[in-house]
C-alpha cells in the first residue's frame, strides 16, 4: 500500500486461507463494501515498529502521538536557535542506522525505543539549564519523544524544557539547507 500524505510504502502478507476468516472463511461475515466499511472503523490498522537496538526494547506507535504547539519548533526557528550559539541538547531518536546516514552537526543519538532508559544520561546532558530539541526523519517519533521527556520532568526537573523540531530531518532539507541529504 502506498500512503501519498506522508510518501511511504507499507506492505502487507496476505496469510495463509483459514476457515474462521472473515471474508474468505467457512461463514464470511465481510461480503460487500459496505460491510468492509463498518469493520474498518472499529479495527487497528498497522503499528509502526522500531526494532529492538543495540540492547532497548522496541517501539511502537500505532497513532500519531500529538503534544500541546507550543512544545513544537519549526525548522527554521531552530535553526535560528543553533546559529545564536544559545546552548541546548539536541536529540536525535532515530534507529542508529538512519543517524549513520546523515545528521545534523552536535546531536546525539538515542532511539526512541532506548529513550526511557536514558532519561538520567539526557537530564544530566541538559542540566536543567539546556532545552532539549527532540528530532527524527519526519516529525513523528519526536512528537512522541518530546511526550516521554516532558512526562519524566515530573521526577527529573534537570530535564529542561523539552521540545519538537516539527517535520523532522524532511522539514529541516526543505525549509533550511536544501544541500542536507533525504532517504
Amino acid at each position: 500500500m502506498y500512503d501519498s500524505l506522508r510518501c511511504s510504502f507499507i506492505n502487507i502478507k496476505k496469510p495463509p486461507k483459514s476457515s474462521k476468516c472473515s471474508i474468505c472463511g467457512d461463514a464470511p461475515t465481510i461480503s460487500s463494501m459496505n460491510d468492509s466499511g463498518h469493520v474498518s472503523q472499529t479495527c487497528r490498522g498497522p503499528s509502526v515498529v522500531i526494532g529492538p537496538t543495540n540492547g532497548g526494547t522496541a517501539a511502537s506507535l500505532s497513532v500519531q502521538p500529538t503534544i500541546p504547539s507550543n512544545l513544537s519548533v519549526s525548522c527554521r526557528d531552530f535553526a535560528t536557535i543553533r546559529d545564536s550559539g544559545e546552548p541546548h541538547v539536541l536529540l536525535d531518536v532515530r534507529v542508529p542506522r538512519q543517524f549513520e546516514m546523515c545528521s545534523l552537526e552536535g546531536s546525539l543519538n538515542i532511539p526512541l525505543a532506548s529513550l526511557p532508559d536514558e532519561l538520567d544520561r539526557v537530564a544530566q546532558l541538559s542540566n536543567g539549564t539546556k532545552p532539549v530539541y527532540c528530532l527524527c526523519r519526519r516529525g513523528i517519533f519526536s512528537v512522541e519523544a518530546t511526550r516521554i521527556l516532558l512526562e519524566a520532568t515530573e521526577s527529573r526537573p534537570e530535564i529542561c524544557s523539552p521540545k519538537n523540531i516539527r517535520g523532522g530531518l524532511q522539514a529541516w532539507s526543505k525549509e533550511v539547507d536544501t544541500s542536507f541529504p533525504t532517504y
